[in-house]
């Protein structure tokens, strides 16, 4: 039973490479991303594009689901219309299903009817896929590894839609702890979102020597954040640290948000 059970997963994996190295070359999709600023009661639409890179004639779909970020930065589907903050009810794909020859493109409408009192935040994703693709994937007897597989032949483009009247900018950094194993070195803060907007920002990060006052300047990097989503972030320290007393500062300046949100940690290093 063992042998069998690595021989589907090994049977599984060596699926997704093969479908994963045929996606990368079959069809390309631009833009990666849509973004709708629409009030409770508009509606709108924009447009993707959908790009067939092969030598051969593809038939294509797009279809909708729903996804949510978990704390660890994995983004975990759902079908369409079953999580709290899914728009994908309101979107409206014109064509679904189109045939393109080799190296055409087709632009798809994508059209969001936003319901009167609906002015928070939603969102939700599009999936694009090669018909005939999908069709050649192995049948599997375990339907949770065929769904697994089917998903690495798609690519997905999130939609969000947010009022341009909705302000609500909240996020922090939180939480700061040093690691419990002092041979390596590093601290972790918890990142949380808890307005109603989309939030990116910079993460800025000061370590200062408490004995000598001597700073120093870690590289920044940029963090988004969906509303109510909260993220770990391991962050590792300089090497060239010597031992003693430090203080670490990390904010997020976030756009939009006047005043930044950070949090301060005090280490000791043997």
């Amino acid at each position: 039973m063992e042998f069998l059970r690595i021989s589907r997963i090994n049977l599984l994996l060596l699926c997704i490479l093969i479908v994963q190295g045929s996606q990368a070359q079959s069809f390309s999709v631009k833009p990666t991303s849509l973004q709708y600023p629409l009030e409770p009661g508009q509606s709108g639409y924009r447009h993707i594009t959908v790009t067939n890179m092969t030598d051969e004639p593809k038939t294509h779909t797009v279809s909708k689901g729903d996804f949510m970020p978990d704390s660890l930065g994995n983004t975990l589907r759902y079908p369409s219309g079953t999580t709290p903050r899914s728009c994908s009810e309101w979107l409206q794909i014109s064509p679904s299903t189109f045939d393109l020859a080799p190296n055409e493109s087709k632009k798809i409408r994508i059209a969001i009817e936003v319901p009167p009192g609906e002015g928070t935040t939603k969102w939700a994703e599009l999936y694009i896929r090669a018909e005939e693709e999908l069709l050649s994937l192995p049948a599997l007897a375990d339907k949770s590894l065929q769904s697994q597989l089917q998903a690495q032949g798609r690519i997905a483009v999130p939609v969000l839609q947010s009022p341009a009247s909705n302000v609500a900018f909240e996020a922090k950094v939180a939480n700061m702890r040093a690691a419990n194993y002092s041979e390596v070195k590093m601290y972790y803060a918890d990142l949380i979102n808890s307005g109603d907007k989309l939030v990116t920002g910079q993460i800025l990060r000061t370590i200062t020597h408490l004995d000598t006052g001597q700073k120093k300047q870690l590289p920044p990097f940029k963090v988004g954040l969906l509303p109510d989503e909260r993220k770990t972030i391991e962050f590792p320290l300089p090497d060239d640290l010597v031992e003693g007393s430090y203080q670490i500062t990390t904010i997020w300046q976030v756009d939009y948000q006047k005043r930044p949100k950070g949090a301060r940690l005090q280490i000791e290093l043997e």
